[in-house]
């Protein structure tokens, strides 16, 4: 009888009303940014939702063991309120990217990561063997006993809506998402590398909190774009907004030894960009971060002369380092699993 009641609460928990399941996400959310226990007061109060609704959502989330209820100890007198946090050993999800070589996190539902390694293993030299084999070897130290609810992989280059990497010198394709999901059964997120580093931005970095973003990633191999309107990431008809974009020049800087000013062609280029997307603000990461902050001055300078412009412009140097490609696909992991994907 126990287990009939169980599968049938399972079976209600993956069947939300599609409103309910929107104010499941939100409740969750707010929980992993608090970065803090957080009372049921608070997470009423911030995200507008009743009391009883995600007192609600908090006891299922509790039988799930995801989160745990604590008594504020910071409270001297009184009724002490109840507060609420992220299980750190819960579940966890796996971030990988995929470039040059290959690097790998999991990471807890608080954000914490528990275990990180990485392989030589290049995206070009990528097959079905060499990815199955790479997650066997981080789940199986990395996990440490932990349920795996998700992966998320972020992959140099070109990736199209159905997540399979595209060698653009050979045209050769191959089904990550699908080679994933079928091996190990958990949700997957496949996504190119520029996009995932502007998600990370928006969540941990200079973008927090920021709806409109065009996040502009300088490689060895050229640059690529990420795009987020109105706090969400736009990837176009079949995934592939923002790649093989030849807007910006290869020239960044004018003529001269160590001048870090901008080249005339790329401050009309981002010009451009600025006319056509009208941004809150511009990101700039991988290579560009090595010409410092004179070349932010020039650039914003010159930008608010152009007709295109004639106003001030936010223009960042990307904050993440190393792990914003798998801090971004595995926030998004996290999104998957428990957002309303309709």
């Amino acid at each position: 009888m126990e287990r009939a009641l169980a599968e049938k609460r399972n079976l209600a928990s993956n069947s939300f009303h599609p409103h309910r399941r929107k104010n499941y996400w939100i409740i969750l959310e707010t929980i992993k940014n608090y970065n803090a226990p957080i009372s049921i007061a608070e997470l009423s109060r911030i995200t507008k939702i009743s009391y009883p609704t995600i007192a609600s959502v908090l006891d299922e989330l509790y039988e799930k063991k995801l989160i745990q209820f604590k008594k504020d100890s910071m409270v001297p007198v009184g009724r002490k309120p109840v507060t609420v946090e992220f299980c750190s050993d819960a579940g966890a999800l796996i971030g990988m990217e995929i470039g040059n070589e290959t690097y790998g996190i999991v990471v807890n539902f608080k954000g914490d990561i528990i275990y990180s390694t990485s392989s030589s293993l290049r995206k070009h030299d990528l097959n079905e063997k060499h990815l199955i084999e790479f997650i066997n070897a981080l789940s199986g130290t990395g996990l440490a006993g932990r349920k795996l609810y998700g992966i998320g992989v972020g992959i140099s280059g070109m990736v199209n809506s159905e997540g399979e990497y595209i060698n653009i010198e050979t045209g050769n394709r191959l089904s990550v998402r699908r080679i994933i999901e079928e091996n190990f059964c958990v949700p997957v997120i496949v996504e190119n590398d520029a996009n995932m580093m502007m998600l990370a931005e928006s969540q941990f970095g200079v973008a927090r909190g920021i709806q409109n973003v065009i996040y502009i990633l300088k490689t060895s191999s050229g640059i690529g774009f990420g795009i987020m309107i109105h706090g969400e990431l736009y990837r176009g008809a079949r995934g592939l907004a923002g790649e093989n974009l030849e807007i910006v020049p290869e020239k960044i800087v004018s003529n001269g030894n160590g001048n870090t000013k901008p080249a005339t062609q790329f401050i009309k280029a981002i010009a451009k960009l600025l006319y056509l997307f009208d941004p809150d603000m511009i990101i700039l990461g991988g290579e560009f971060l090595n010409l410092g902050q004179p070349f932010l001055y020039y650039l914003r300078n010159e930008l608010e002369k152009t007709d295109e412009v004639k106003r001030s412009i936010r223009i960042e140097f990307a904050k993440m380092g190393k792990e914003s490609i798998v801090m971004g696909v595995t926030n998004l992991g996290i999104q998957k699993l428990f957002k309303n994907n309709e």
